[in-house]
């Protein structure tokens, strides 16, 4: 099991920009839909290898670090997108009564 992943965000200005990186990193299915509601589903899979939405895997009682280089220095739609995805899994993760799935942590 993975217990963490990098993610770069210097020179990710638009959203567009950020599915493609996020896609990359996870591992997300071709039919990936590069939009905030695909996003949110596939990182809710991170639990469900199952599902099949995401290469990376964590236990149900894990949470899974996202090292963000340059979140201060991408576009502020790029970073509340991708808090506000993370907010989403969490809240979606709570509501199985499982701890948080994700943690954004800058670097």
């Amino acid at each position: 099991m993975i217990d963490s992943v990098d993610l770069d965000l210097h020179n990710v200005w638009d959203l567009d920009m950020l599915h493609k990186k996020l896609k990359y990193i996870f591992g997300f299915p071709d039919f990936y839909g590069n939009n905030y509601s695909a996003l949110v589903d596939c990182l809710s899979s991170l639990r469900y290898p199952e599902d099949g939405m995401t290469s990376i895997v964590i236990d149900k009682d894990c949470s899974l670090d996202i090292f963000v280089k340059g979140l201060f220095f991408s576009s502020l739609e790029v970073a509340q997108t991708l808090i506000s995805a993370v907010e989403d899994v969490n809240k979606r993760a709570a509501l199985n009564n499982l701890p948080p799935s994700l943690k954004i942590v800058p670097i």
